[in-house]
């Protein structure tokens, strides 16, 4: 039997503890702000996750390191960028020069893109936590999973009080 160590909560796989089910990603606060403001909210990020059963996303604040708010996947698909804006302008949390700067540039350090396809998520039952959350796992620039027991932990560690923003 293996057994992971994550934080204070031991993770049996035979459990489900260790079981993928969605991922944190880092966001801006004016990004975050207008993702809220949307009344069918479009995430875009290029990631190379396997998100094939990802149902949700935990959202944290670049260079706070606080958690802000989460939400559930509708759908997930891989488009061409250039496809991304002519189908869905109107649902990004995006402005048009924000979006082709963030497809052609990368923000760490300011390279071309590599990676070619644009994950796009549909979200719903989006919800900002009242208060910010302190981060309890370490998270890079382009994200990491998010299993059963750190979304445990996370409920478990805090009292989530949510602001329910759409359905």
């Amino acid at each position: 039997m293996v057994i992971y160590n994550l934080g204070a909560i031991i993770m049996n796989p035979q459990t489900n503890y260790a079981k993928k089910i969605g991922v944190i990603f880092p966001i801006l606060p004016r990004h975050f702000s207008k993702l809220l403001r949307k009344d069918y909210p479009v995430f875009i990020k290029f990631t190379n996750f396997n998100l094939k059963n990802c149902s949700k996303i935990i959202f944290y604040l670049s260079r706070k390191g606080t958690f802000v708010g989460e939400a559930e996947v509708k759908n997930i698909q891989k488009l061409d960028p250039k496809h991304v804006w002519s189908k869905l302008e109107n649902r990004l949390f995006l402005e048009k020069s924000e979006f082709f700067d963030y497809v052609t540039i990368s923000p760490i350090g300011k390279s071309a893109r590599k990676t070619k396809k644009l994950t796009v998520f549909e979200l719903k039952k989006i919800k900002q936590y009242r208060n910010p959350i302190t981060s309890l796992f370490p998270a890079t620039p382009s994200g990491r999973y998010l299993t059963i027991g750190m979304d445990k932990k996370l409920k478990k560690s805090q009292n989530i009080d949510y602001i329910e923003i759409t359905n």
